[in-house]
């Protein structure tokens, strides 16, 4: 007990002269050292939004979409030019995609060209990303074709909507069939 009662007194001496020391002898401590004063970055929030655009768009509640339209709207005009909506979305979507991948692929090769000699390794690493990239603009691009011949992934959200928009649609004509028959909107 006692010998914690003296360390404790030596560390405070100890620590009051290193203190009055510095005061003494105007040593300047950058404040940088201790602070932090840039605001935090949120480029991964943005960037992952940005990957998860095409996703994002193919689950969205196309069937309450539909099923509202269908019963607000109950025109087959209105199905149709949503539906073509959606594909030149879904297809602007897909050309920003291929824009953004096609600018990592020339960053990935711009980079390799530097590198070139120093790391065997990180240049097969790169070859492997740069491959990767190819395939999925591909497919991607694949996609696109698809989607003007009414195919592909968008035709899931697009069948989504329709199946909605009917079931909209037949609420409506029920709803005003009961209240036609019972004379309430008279």
């Amino acid at each position: 007990m006692n010998m914690n009662w003296l360390k404790s007194i030596l560390s405070r001496k100890a620590l009051n002269k290193v203190s009055s020391t510095l005061n003494e002898s105007n040593i300047e401590i950058p404040q940088s050292l201790f602070l932090d004063n840039q605001s935090p970055v949120l480029e991964t929030h943005e960037e992952m939004h940005k990957e998860n655009a095409l996703e994002d768009f193919l689950n969205q509640d196309y069937f309450n979409m539909g099923y509202e339209a269908g019963f607000q709207y109950h025109s087959s005009e209105v199905l149709e030019h949503t539906i073509r909506k959606f594909k030149s979305q879904y297809i602007l979507l897909i050309d920003m995609f291929i824009d953004e991948k096609s600018s990592e692929m020339g960053a990935l090769k711009i980079h390799k060209a530097e590198i070139e000699e120093l790391s065997p390794k990180t240049l097969k690493q790169i070859d492997s990303k740069l491959i990767d990239l190819e395939k999925l603009i591909s497919k991607i691009t694949e996609q696109k074709e698809l989607t003007v011949e009414d195919e592909g992934w968008i035709m899931v959200p697009v069948n989504i909507f329709r199946l909605g928009f009917i079931q909209g649609l037949e609420k409506y004509h029920e709803v005003k069939t009961f209240a036609t028959s019972t004379g309430l909107f008279n």
